[in-house]
């Protein structure tokens, strides 16, 4: 019960973690839009004898930034399907080790039993063998 509470958590953990990023990563994206905003702004208005307008310079600054936020996506889905991999090797380890302590806990109880069904065994054995040659004797002579 333990080890499933704990692995609940870290799984929420993960969870949490994995929110945290891609908010950050949101945030970043945000950030990165808004300064090439105001950079395309800037050299539309250094640059106005060139003809650039704010209009074409946002595309190419937005072009520029969607490779880094793709990248940051991707790692953020990989991050994502790790997770039901580990909580599944979590699971099986905790399977496992409850198995583990199972059989060790019947060869415990197993153990006394057999230790003292042995002599039990070796008292009993004398007088099994004695009751066959009493029985043995008996039918010689009601048959003699």
């Amino acid at each position: 019960m333990r080890q499933q509470e704990q692995q609940q958590q870290q799984q929420e953990e993960q969870q949490q973690q994995q929110q945290q990023q891609q908010q950050q990563q949101q945030q970043q994206q945000q950030q990165q839009h808004h300064a090439s905003n105001s950079n395309s702004s800037s050299i539309s208005s250094s640059n106005s004898n060139r003809n650039i307008t704010p209009a074409a310079a946002a595309p190419a600054a937005t072009a520029a930034t969607a490779p880094a936020a793709a990248t940051a996506q991707a790692a953020a889905a990989a991050t994502a399907a790790t997770v039901p991999a580990a909580a599944t090797a979590q699971a099986a380890t905790a399977v496992a080790a409850a198995t583990a302590q199972a059989a060790t806990a019947v060869a415990a109880a197993a153990a006394p039993a057999a230790a003292t069904a042995a002599p039990a065994a070796a008292t009993a054995a004398p007088a099994a063998a004695a009751a066959a040659a009493a029985a043995a004797a008996a039918a010689a002579a009601a048959a003699g």
